[in-house]
């Protein structure tokens, strides 16, 4: 190995075993600090006792109005075309497999959501480390073969269960005396269009494998490099990051493949108490075009390694 990279791994490794300390420290002695400039979070400590240091995510308005909800059925029909008969990580994908799957993103609809906020950034692995820490929980299982980069403070948090993901929404809003959650499915979906009209991705209408961080070369489950930096890709038109690949995100919502054809037009959110749930923007193990549409759902159970979430920060009605 040559002298540069094994220097490169030497700094990689001192820098996240010194952020490991700072966040052991922070805990110990509740010291306030602010992120550095390119950071998405703020750490924060209340008047008390080291149990208050808590972390606010950066977070964008999405203002109140109607969006077009779920997959046209041109743009299913492409992807039919697209991919019938072909062979995706050793599974033969037949045309009834895919009309299964995008049945499951239509009909398109009419959705009117409130204002809210949302995280510019997913949580990140330094993040969740203080939450771990303050609230005495375990890590997500490591799995350094399936994400090399498990480890790494500015990496998102992944491995996460739907619970876990609740329970780090509910302790962050007790520590900032704000309303904190996961977003509704309705609400990813139109955080993840940027306030485009018609758009397929994030971005726009076409695919842009520069945009995202995904298996761009269909490699096997353990030669894949693993997550990437929050924040290493381009924006969408709110400022948000990361909202196609990287790693698959959490929703309020239970899964429910037929729940577009009796959702109501406002404020939707499926049965949150159903055994699985919505998974939303693709991970950093997928292939596909498909998989990173602002459409496209996945059912959610226990975790495998590729679950990570980002939290809605509620608006709470001005009195009159």
């Amino acid at each position: 190995m040559k002298h540069s990279t094994l220097l490169r791994i030497n700094v990689e490794v001192a820098s996240n075993l010194f952020m490991n300390l700072f966040l052991c420290a922070l805990i110990a002695q509740g010291s306030t600090v602010l992120a550095s400039p390119n950071s998405s979070l703020q750490i924060k400590k209340q008047k008390g006792t080291s149990s208050h240091t808590y972390i606010e995510p950066k977070s964008v308005l999405i203002p109140a109005g109607s969006f077009q909800m779920g997959l046209d059925r041109g743009q299913a029909e492409y992807f039919v075309r697209k991919y019938k008969d072909k062979t995706v990580a050793g599974v033969f994908i037949t045309e009834e497999m895919l009309r299964s799957q995008y049945s499951e993103q239509t009909p398109k609809h009419t959705v009117f959501l409130k204002a809210y906020r949302i995280s510019k950034n997913l949580v990140t692995v330094g993040e969740y480390k203080i939450f771990c820490l303050a609230t005495h929980r375990r890590m997500p299982p490591r799995v350094p073969k399936f994400n090399l980069q498990w480890h790494k403070n500015n990496h998102p948090i992944v491995g996460v269960s739907h619970e876990d993901a609740n329970a780090y929404c509910q302790w962050l809003s007790r520590m900032t005396g704000k309303s904190y959650r996961l977003p509704s499915e309705a609400e990813w979906e139109k955080a993840a269009r940027g306030g485009l009209k018609g758009t397929l991705y994030p971005w726009g209408k076409r695919f842009d494998p520069k945009r995202l961080h995904f298996n761009r070369f269909n490699r096997s489950l353990f030669t894949v490099s693993g997550t990437a930096p929050v924040g290493s890709y381009p924006p969408n038109g709110y400022g948000l990051f990361d909202m196609a690949g990287n790693t698959a995100q959490w929703c309020l919502d239970g899964y429910d493949p037929t729940y577009y054809r009796i959702s109501p037009k406002r404020n939707p959110i499926s049965n949150p108490l159903n055994d699985t749930h919505v998974l939303r923007g693709g991970h950093f193990f997928d292939t596909d075009e498909d998989r990173f549409t602002c459409a496209n759902r996945m059912r959610g159970g226990s975790p495998v390694g590729i679950e990570g979430f980002r939290c809605v920060l509620e608006i709470k009605p001005p009195f009159h």
